[in-house]
Parts: C-alpha cells; structure tokens; sequence
C-alpha cells in the first residue's frame, strides 16, 4: 500500500511538471504562428469535446481491468501528443493534438484519485489535498521552468521536453505500481455506449456534476489561452516576468491544498459555497483593474486560488468518494468529471467569441487588452453564479 502511493506521488510529480511545461508554452506557440482569437477558442475547446465520452469509459475501464494499465497507458497518451504537438501543420491538427493530450490528462487525474482512495481511505481527504498540491506545485515549478528555457530554446523545443517528462512519469508508475488484486478489477463488465452514456449515478452525484458544469463554464472562459496572453499583453510584461506570475498562480493553489483537510473537518457545503464565491468575485476584480495598476490586479487575480479552488477542490474530491458506489467507483467518479468537462468545451469557445468580437472593434474600444479583460469578468461571474447550484445538494455534509 505505502509503496502505491509513493507511486502515485512520484508520478505525480514528473507528470504534473511536464504539464505545466505545455500548458506555459502552448498559448504563445499558437500566437506565433498568427493563430487568431477565435481559432484558438475551436483548438482549447475541441480538446475537451472526446472527454466527455472517454473519460467516463476510461473510469469503466479501470473499473475492469485495473487503474495500474489504464493510467499507464493515459499518461503515455498524454506524452505522446505532447511531443508530436510542434509537427503539427495546421489547426486542426493541433486541436486533434490538444484533444488528445486533454483526454490522457484528465484520465490521469480522475482515477489518481480513485487508485488514492483504494490505497488510503482512512485519512482520505488529507491524501487527496497532499497528492492534488504537490502536483499543482510541480505544475507550478515546469511553469517557471518554461519561462526561462523557452527564450533559450523554441516553443517547439520547449514543448518536446514536455512531453518526454511525461513518458518519464508513465514509465515509472507503471514499474512501481502493483495494485491490491480486490481493487485493481473490480465486477464490472462489460459495457455499450448506450450504457456509457446513461448517467446512472446517485442524485448527490447528478448535483455535484452540474455545479462542475457551470464552473468550468466561467473557470475556461479565463483559464485557457486568455490567461496567458492577458498578463503578457495588458500589462505588457516579458515571458519570464508571465511566468513567475503563472508560477504563483499554480503555487497558490498547492499549498492551500496541503493543509485543506487538516483545517477543514465540518460544514463542508457552506465552505464548498464560500470558496466558489470568492474565486469568482476575484477573478471578476482582477480582471476589471487598469493596466496601470499591474501590481494590483495581479495580487487580487492571484488570491482566487489562495481562498478559494485551493480550498474547495479537496472538499469537492471527498463529497464525490463519499457517494460514489464501490463497485463501480471509477465510472461514478469518472461521470461526474466528464459533466463537468462539457463547461471545458462551452469556456473556450466563449472566450474566443468574446475575444474575437472584442479585438475586432465590434465591441467595445476593439483594443487588444480589452478584448482579453471581457473574458476575465464573465469567467468570475459564471463562477459565483455556480455557487447557486451546491443548494441543491440535500445532505449537510457536517
């Protein structure tokens, strides 16, 4: 058992640092070879469309054949797609490219969860907070990487080690992991796509899987490419600057995860709405400054994660273990994310209508740091408004 999670956080770790890697670069690889508003919305909003269906099948899958093959295997999807990414010609192919990574990504990150849970359910809530910000802070670190290498090397070079940091971590959780035999397979069987798509999922489940679908809504309409570009062309500051900045942003959403379960024992659900809250009003806020307040704007902007998803996610991550069903944990789990991606598709696509409308002067002044603000202030407020949907939940969770 102990050496599974030690698995699982070593993985993490090399994982999540090539991920943050990609996700620094990818956005100013794209405006370089002069990819507009809109087009970046279709490419960030098409890697999310598959996960709707794999995810959940990817969960069933694991539920069959065990979480040691099926994460192995979406972690080398991942690096893969990743370090084709740089060849591809058009478009198309880098959406296809993106799509691919996201589903590798997402997997991973769902049933780290569940293999977590099956490992060490006494102090779950503790573990999940720990694993989730140790590789939000090795996110944070590849971020900080980037930002100095990718002015030595190209985006594309950037984007290569990436992905062979990923294929690092594959390897290695595939050679430690040896899963307990009772939960490596469980009696699942068989399913259909019909089956797949049923969403037979207890009504707490239905709950929280809508509140993620409106909150990655708003989440994705600023924590796409817009995130990236804002600090850099509102406030005009230089690639490395950006990423100190991106390094924070994943920091702050680290650490806070790491003391989530040892400060947080009661009253889960007015917590879970507070936080949201507070991310969102944030956001709005830092969005909103002037260019010339930099410093400002980006302390408020930072905060969003230090009170609130920092908090919140592990909150979220307990409520949905609590009522996913043992025999079919990977497939519960897996649905509720797979909802909630849809907001992944809706965000982007959003951002680059409000963007390109904005840039275009249909809106607005048409200045270009105005065209990436709109997006930041719908974010926040699809985010508060999120919060609505967590009274739906009827137990206390006390």
């Amino acid at each position: 058992m102990k050496k599974n999670i030690a698995a699982i956080f070593a993985s993490t770790i090399l994982f999540s640092f090539g991920i943050g890697i990609y996700d620094f670069v990818l956005p100013y690889l794209l405006d370089a070879r002069g990819i507009s508003f809109t087009q970046m919305g279709y490419i960030f909003s098409v890697g999310a469309m598959a996960l709707f269906l794999m995810k959940i099948y990817g969960g069933h899958l694991s539920d069959r054949f065990g979480r040691k093959r099926v994460i192995s295997t979406a972690m080398t999807l991942a690096a893969a797609s990743t370090i084709l990414t740089p060849a591809a010609p058009r478009a198309a192919a880098l959406a296809l490219l993106k799509m691919t990574r996201e589903i590798g990504y997402e997997i991973v990150v769902v049933l780290r969860t569940v293999a977590l849970y099956e490992n060490w359910k006494g102090s779950f809530m503790k573990v999940v907070g720990a694993a989730t910000g140790l590789g939000r802070i090795f996110e944070a670190t590849g971020i900080l990487v980037a930002g100095q290498i990718v002015g030595i090397y190209t985006e594309s070079t950037t984007i290569i080690i990436a992905g062979a940091v990923m294929a690092a971590a594959s390897l290695l959780f595939f050679i430690i992991y040896h899963p307990d035999r009772t939960n490596s397979k469980q009696a699942a069987k068989r399913i259909t796509l019909k089956q797949v798509v049923r969403f037979d999922i207890p009504r707490e489940l239905k709950v929280l899987a809508l509140f993620r679908l409106v909150f990655n809504c708003g989440l994705f309409t600023s924590h796409c490419f817009v995130m990236m570009l804002f600090f850099r062309d509102k406030f005009a500051l230089a690639l490395p600057a950006v990423a100190i900045v991106m390094f924070i942003h994943r920091i702050s959403l680290g650490f806070p995860m790491l003391i989530a379960g040892h400060i947080i024992k009661k009253q889960l659900k007015p917590c879970l709405i507070i936080f949201v809250i507070f991310e969102g009003v944030t956001i709005i806020i830092g969005g909103s400054v002037p260019k010339s307040l930099w410093l400002l704007a980006t302390v408020i902007w930072l905060s969003h994660d230090v009170f609130g998803a920092g908090l919140w996610a592990p909150i979220l991550s307990t409520m949905i273990q609590k009522n996913a069903r043992s025999e079919s944990r990977g497939a519960d789990a897996s649905i509720v994310s797979a909802i909630g991606d849809l907001g992944k598709i809706i965000g982007p696509l959003l951002a680059g209508f409000l963007a390109g409308k904005t840039a275009s002067g249909e809106w607005l002044m048409g200045s270009r740091d105005m065209a990436l603000t709109v997006p930041m202030i719908v974010s926040g407020a699809l985010m508060v408004l999120s919060s609505a949907v967590i009274l739906l939940l009827r137990e206390a969770y006390e």
